[in-house]
């Protein structure tokens, strides 16, 4: 049971170790992208909502919810392969 006991420890602390470096790239890759980008893709890949909903709530039309989501997810690719 010691053991056990001991191991879970250890593990726990590597996931939440890995965790916390993960959503501190994740945060400085966010941090590098314009805010007119980010917020199109916080509100779709974070919030899950559709376009349509994009639309509204930054009162744009859909065309423009679609491509600063394409552009922000390109930026943010490329900027997850220079962290990784």
């Amino acid at each position: 049971w010691n053991e056990t006991a001991d191991e879970e420890p250890s593990s726990l602390s590597h996931d939440a170790r890995h965790q916390v470096e993960t959503t501190l790239a994740v945060q400085d890759a966010l941090g590098q992208i314009s805010p007119i980008l980010r917020s199109v893709l916080v509100l779709r890949e974070m919030h899950g909502l559709s376009y349509e909903e994009i639309a509204l709530v930054l009162e744009i039309p859909i065309g423009t919810v679609r491509s600063r989501l394409n552009e922000a997810r390109s930026k943010f690719r490329n900027l997850w392969q220079e962290e990784t």
